[in-house]
């Protein structure tokens, strides 16, 4: 809600009866669940590269 509307973490947790903390807290590991989703896929990513398992052809290589 914060990024799309533009609402405070304080006028959240308003709007929702919690405390700010609790929204604090929520957004927190939001964004941490996230961020750890991402690395995992980048590391997978960069593993099939490295081993070449991605099916990518190289320019100049058949």
């Amino acid at each position: 809600m914060r990024k799309i509307y533009g609402f405070s973490q304080k006028e959240i947790a308003k709007e929702l009866n919690l405390s700010q903390y609790t929204v604090e807290n929520h957004t927190a590991n939001g964004m941490r669940k996230c961020s750890d989703h991402l690395e995992r896929k980048l590391n997978d990513k960069q593993r099939k590269v490295m081993t070449g398992a991605t099916g990518l052809k190289l320019r100049g290589k058949q």
